[in-house]
């Protein structure tokens, strides 16, 4: 009976460790999709954009770096926080509107919405980066 009890408690134990792993692991991982793009990040933050770079929306730290979707140069990025490991927005385009505008050759202002091409990387309007 002692042995049968033992039998059913670990059995019982066992089950509720491996649900409750894998429950964690479901809700703790983000997913690329559900980030921010720049664009977003930074109508959300614009206080955490400066001169000097972009700072983490949970640490306040700049050192931020850049983890590529399928290699270390790919245009799909994931932007992530070197201090807190907070994942923040991510770069390149992934959604179809993203898409079609890189194949246009085009990105926009954020502030003023001035079009320029894909290779500028200061709007003179605002006097600030585009990203």
């Amino acid at each position: 009976m002692i042995t049968f009890f033992f039998l059913a408690l670990i059995i019982v134990i066992a089950i509720y460790s491996i649900t409750s792993v894998s429950s964690q692991g479901e809700g703790a991982q983000t997913h690329v999709e559900e980030l921010p793009h720049i664009s977003d990040y930074r109508k959300q933050h614009p206080d955490l954009f400066d001169g000097k770079g972009i700072k983490c929306a949970n640490c306040g730290s700049r050192s931020i770096r850049a983890w590529g979707l399928r290699s270390r140069e790919d245009e799909q990025a994931i932007h992530t926080c070197n201090h807190c490991g907070t994942k923040l927005y991510r770069t390149g385009a992934w959604t179809k509107d993203e898409k079609i505008a890189a194949l246009d050759g085009q990105k926009n202002c954020n502030k003023c919405n001035t079009t320029y091409s894909r290779d500028a990387t200061y709007c003179n309007n605002c006097d600030i980066d585009l990203y």
